[in-house]
């Protein structure tokens, strides 16, 4: 029996196009693909149910979670109610997704880079911070009345550019870690230290990114652990950010 090997596609923005004024791209299709003879490539998702992903996450039961980036660069515009976190589900066991559904959308949401599952913590990659939404009922669907939002770390440039802050990763020793771009950030932790990731990427890109810092002026001063650091950059801390941020490499 071959091994499956599903594929997320998302080309088409169908249900989109009547309010961006455009005709319906179309998909690749899987017999486009070459794969070794003892795997079988099928397709999983596609739009409607999901559109222009810019990161996936598996949760404990299988579902997939989707970042989405519709309002990428110059298409700021394009979904005024802000970009979504999608939850897609392939409830019949049939190796095709069959339900999807929004657990959050927001203005503030600009093409996010990173969505990371711990349990009932979804943790969003927006800069300028790290989101982590934490759905206290579980009903997969994120209610301000009831569950909570929080910023656990801010200053990372820029928002709305493919250099910025990526998904969070979990490691082996209980700790998170992510990856920042070249576009250098400012960050202060919990406990009052400031890191500067300098770098001369600045202002750069085109479309429409947000700069919350320069990171020109961050280059060459060394950070409050002692070292001058530059973008990019990968740092570590606690979940519960209790003990010092740390970068790690660049």
């Amino acid at each position: 029996m071959n091994n499956a090997f599903h594929l997320i596609i998302t080309l088409s923005l169908a249900p989109l196009s009547a309010s961006i004024g455009q005709s319906t791209p179309t998909s690749v299709p899987a017999d486009h693909f070459k794969v070794p003879d003892d795997l079988e490539l099928t397709l999983w998702a596609a739009s409607p149910m999901l559109f222009n992903p810019t990161n996936i996450d598996t949760d404990a039961a299988g579902r997939i979670w989707v970042a989405e980036g519709v309002n990428y660069r110059k298409h700021v515009t394009r979904r005024a109610e802000g970009d979504r976190i999608m939850v897609l589900e392939d409830t019949d066991g049939d190796g095709k997704a069959d339900k999807s559904h929004c657990f959050v959308q927001e203005k503030t949401l600009v093409s996010p880079l990173g969505v990371s599952v711990f349990d009932n913590k979804i943790v969003v990659a927006q800069p300028p911070g790290i989101l982590v939404y934490t759905d206290v009922n579980r009903d997969l669907t994120f209610d301000p009345a009831v569950d909570t939002r929080k910023e656990i770390l801010t200053g990372f440039n820029a928002r709305n550019h493919d250099h910025s802050l990526h998904a969070v990763i979990a490691g082996p020793d209980g700790k998170w870690y992510f990856n920042q771009g070249n576009t250098g950030a400012l960050i202060t932790d919990k406990s009052g230290k400031t890191f500067r990731l300098g770098g001369p990427y600045y202002n750069s890109g085109g479309g429409t990114p947000e700069w919350f810092n320069n990171p020109e002026e961050c280059a060459g001063k060394a950070s409050d652990d002692g070292h001058v650091w530059v973008g990019g950059a990968i740092g570590r801390f606690n979940p519960d950010v209790s003990h010092e941020f740390r970068v790690l490499y660049v």
